[in-house]
C-alpha cells in the first residue's frame, strides 16, 4: 500500500513516517498514493479526495486531536489520533 504524508506539522510527520516505516506492507511515496494523510479541515480533505481520483484521505485537524477519514462514500470521524489508529485506518480504507 502506498501512503503520502502531506501538509503535516514536522513532529507529526516524523512520528507517522517512523511508525509507517516499521510496517512491511506500507510504503511512503511522493505521488500516486492509495492513501493521503494530511493536516486540514473536512473541506480541504474533500478537495484532495476529488483531485486525487482514487486515493483515500485521512485529514488530521490543526490541533492533532481529531481526524476524519474520507473514501468513496464513507466518512469516519476519529477522536483518538495516534500512530496506531492512523495505521489501522490506512489499512481499513485502502
Amino acid at each position: 500500500m502506498r501512503v503520502l504524508l502531506t501538509n503535516l506539522p514536522p513532529l507529526l510527520r516524523d512520528i507517522l513516517a517512523e511508525a509507517l516505516a516499521a510496517e512491511p506492507d506500507i510504503a511512503l511515496v511522493g505521488q500516486d498514493a492509495d492513501v493521503i494523510v494530511m493536516q486540514g479541515s473536512r473541506d480541504e480533505a474533500e478537495e484532495i479526495l476529488h483531485a486525487s481520483g482514487s486515493a483515500r484521505v485521512v485529514a488530521v485537524d490543526s490541533r492533532g486531536t481529531r481526524a476524519i477519514v474520507l473514501g468513496d462514500s464513507e466518512s469516519i470521524a476519529l477522536n483518538d489520533v495516534s500512530p496506531s489508529t492512523i495505521i489501522m485506518e490506512i489499512r481499513g480504507t485502502a
